[in-house]
């Protein structure tokens, strides 16, 4: 792991139409348009009003950090940045129509360097409050990415919208890697004064913009948190082995949703992780995905296919978990996916594993929260993300030759034929999962071909996205877009 990292935050209103738009560097997702059909027509990922916080890259200082706003707009709009610690406002104003807009926030016009603003840095086992962070709000909606990288530690997560926040959490997460440096570490951010409520009953008071920052030498998954105002909860470590005997590790980042948007039906893909020999050429993809399903409720009864128990809770299929309980599985297949079917809403996210151990393959551990099946948007916008290098310090192995880029697809197998990406229909390369009803399409964008060029992916009947890079020792892994309904 090198010294150096890039944290970056994707912000976008996005585009419906002119897909011919240069969008170079961004991330996958630039929009989500809820599904006409499907049961989040309200709700997504989409909104006007956002905050962020990050959590320490491994041992690195906010001196080694860099931050980046990406804006595409699909009528004109302003965007205001306010840092809740110095206080500081910035409006970007009359942003244009069909545009796309970067702001270095280690150089934010009129403010400077402000990377220090979010950053928690603060390592060791601690329990505290800071006011490390980010309010982004607009006039009109807009879409918002975080990631945060450096050249071995990359993850990244959507934004949800203070709309979609909730009252209730459990956490999902990992265990710190063995080292003297490696935390699990909670981040919470209150919108206003709102008191937070732990599962032992200590509470915490916190004001407008600020950030409950909790630490842990030991895995926290399972951990209730309610408070008596919405609130944003963010998983995070500063450094996991996926499995924890692995040798390599990576942070892990993703806001996870809260237990009123939980679901009881989901598909989990495997998302590749391709190895490749020393002249670059890939090999099969040998490096099964880890799932983990958290319960809210006692006696939640978990059915599952294509995956064995691999660690929490000792059941098999068919097994009941408590509230707070959880288990974790280890996808059967490198081309299959998991069916999860529960009695009872649960909370599920997906792990790429870390590279070592003797194997030669691309990746290392990262996080994405999995939206129940009906969670579907009917259109997103998508671009590979393939970074280049800031002056400011921040490099990383993602924007190598090796690096591979994907988005995966998940739709009802009886409509998938009405996929289209940039207006051309996908009928072939679909895998169906005849289990859950659903099937799947995994894109490999082109690193030459594909680079300043975007993706419109659509479908009447709804579909959900999850978008995930890899390269030497280095990873990310997110849902790039589904809905944000309540479904329970």
């Amino acid at each position: 792991m090198k010294n150096i990292i890039k944290i970056i935050i994707f912000l976008c209103i996005v585009v419906a139409q002119n897909i011919n738009a240069q969008m170079v560097g961004t991330p996958y997702i630039l929009t989500e348009i809820p599904s006409t059909q499907g049961t989040c027509n309200n709700y997504s990922t989409k909104g006007t009003d956002f905050w962020v916080t990050f959590g320490q890259n491994y041992n690195r200082t906010s001196l080694q950090v860099l931050l980046i706003l990406k804006i595409a707009t699909e009528e004109a709009t302003n965007v205001t940045l306010n840092f809740t610690e110095t206080g500081e406002t910035v409006t970007l104003s009359n942003i244009a129509a069909y545009s796309l807009r970067t702001i270095d926030l280690s150089n934010v016009p009129s403010l400077g360097n402000k990377r220090g603003a979010v950053y928690n840095s603060t390592s060791g086992v601690m329990s505290g409050t800071t006011r490390k962070s980010l309010h982004i709000t607009s006039t009109k909606p807009i879409t918002v990415y975080a990631f945060n990288t450096g050249s071995a530690t990359s993850d990244a997560t959507v934004l949800m919208s203070t709309e979609t926040w909730g009252n209730e959490y459990y956490r999902l997460s990992s265990s710190p890697y063995n080292d003297n440096d490696s935390y699990d570490v909670e981040l919470i951010i209150a919108k206003e004064a709102t008191v937070l409520t732990f599962s032992n009953g200590t509470t915490r008071n916190l004001s407008a913009g600020e950030v409950y920052y909790n630490t842990s030498a030991t895995d926290m998954t399972g951990r209730r948190i309610t408070s008596n105002k919405p609130v944003a909860y963010f998983a995070h470590t500063t450094l996991s082995a996926v499995p924890a005997n692995r040798t390599f590790g990576d942070i892990i980042f993703e806001q996870i949703m809260p237990v009123d948007k939980w679901g009881t039906k989901f598909l989990v893909p495997n998302a590749r992780q391709k190895g490749v020999t020393s002249g670059g050429t890939d090999i099969d993809n040998t490096m099964n995905n880890l799932v983990r399903i958290v319960a809210s409720a006692n006696a939640t009864r978990v059915n599952f296919s294509g995956a064995t128990r691999n660690g929490g809770q000792n059941i098999t299929s068919g097994g009941t978990l408590n509230a707070g309980q959880y288990v974790e599985l280890l996808l059967s297949s490198n081309t299959g996916a998991c069916n999860i079917d529960t009695d009872k809403p649960v909370g599920v996210c997906a792990y790429l594993v870390g590279a070592g151990n003797n194997t030669n393959y691309l990746g290392d551990p990262a996080i994405a929260w999995i939206p129940p099946v009906n969670q579907t948007v009917s259109e997103t916008i998508v671009a590979p993300f393939y970074p280049g290098t800031s002056a400011n310090g921040g490099s990383t192995n993602l924007n190598h030759a090796s690096s591979r880029h994907y988005a995966t697809i998940i739709t009802k197998t009886a409509t998938k034929t009405q996929t289209k990406i940039n207006n051309i229909y996908v009928t072939s390369g679909w895998t169906d999962n005849a289990a859950s009803g659903y099937s799947y399409y995994v894109k490999q964008f082109n690193n030459t071909n594909d680079i300043n060029s975007i993706f419109k992916i659509e479908n009447p009947d709804g579909i959900i996205v999850l978008c995930h890079g890899t390269s030497n020792i280095e990873s990310y892994y997110y849902n790039a877009g589904s809905g944000a309904c309540i479904v329970n």
